[in-house]
């Protein structure tokens, strides 16, 4: 969703909120108040995905009578209790809550028995941009962390390649809601071989990473480059319509724990 219906002045906004309601505040809360997704909705008509607008529209239907619900009724003195569906909404703070819970108990019963680190991979700000208006961007962003830690481990290794095991996570925006692309990455120390062994490499941040890291970025860059590109990106293309980065600096942060 676009970022700019969270602008700076929301903390204010919701340090008044807090202090004029006695109401919970909930982003459902955030976009109902002062009619603020009917305003910015009309101001971005243009721009608004029919995706994202489903997907408020249902959040702000959460655990509403139109939606249905079931009632309940105790046998013996008669008191009832209604409990009304929810929207399995991505966006909803209620039922996203559900869903990462549940997530994350499987993904914990998925985890090999080995060490891991987490790391986050982000790219320079003279992209983001371009990654903003190509979404398949995103993906490339993904497959060229994963691509890069397995060609770093595997050159460790010395001894045929390695496939580390991975959870990657993109993050489209920062703590602040601006359009900040970066990818968070939950991955074993080490790899397997191709007889399914473990073999343990220390992964640390080092010019290796980095340079293997910005070399597959381009490369799959380069190799999705055949596919339509959005208008906006037209600016950018040449005569072959391959788009070009002009003046962006190559800034590469890697930050491992």
């Amino acid at each position: 969703m676009h970022p700019d219906i969270f602008a700076s002045g929301t903390c204010l906004f919701i340090v008044l909120l807090c202090l004029t309601t006695d109401a919970p505040l909930t982003v459902k809360h955030i976009f109902e108040d002062n009619l603020n997704w009917a305003a910015f909705r009309l101001a971005e008509k243009d721009n608004l995905r029919d995706v994202e607008i489903k997907e408020v529209n249902k959040m702000l239907s959460c655990k509403d009578e139109s939606r249905g619900f079931f009632t309940y009724e105790c046998e013996h003195c008669g008191i009832t209790k209604t409990v009304y569906f929810g929207c399995n909404s991505r966006i909803c703070t209620n039922c996203g809550k559900n869903y990462t819970d549940t997530w994350a108990k499987s993904l914990q019963n998925a985890l090999f028995n080995v060490p891991h680190r987490h790391a986050v991979f982000t790219i320079s700000d003279a992209l983001w941009p371009i990654v903003r208006i190509n979404r398949f961007l995103q993906k490339v962003l993904m497959d060229a962390t994963i691509a890069a830690i397995n060609d770093t481990i595997s050159h460790k290794h010395r001894n045929g390649r390695l496939t580390a095991g991975a959870v990657v996570v993109l993050h489209p925006f920062s703590r602040s809601l601006d359009f900040n692309p970066h990818i968070h990455i939950l991955v074993t120390e080490g790899g397997f071989d191709r007889h399914s062994r473990f073999i343990h490499q220390k992964i640390r941040c080092s010019p290796l990473i980095v340079g293997v890291f910005i070399s597959f970025i381009f490369n799959f860059y380069l190799q999705c480059n055949n596919k339509k590109m959005n208008e906006g990106s037209k600016k950018n293309e040449d005569a072959n319509g391959r788009i070009t980065i002009r003046h962006a600096p190559i800034r590469i942060a890697i930050f491992m724990e």
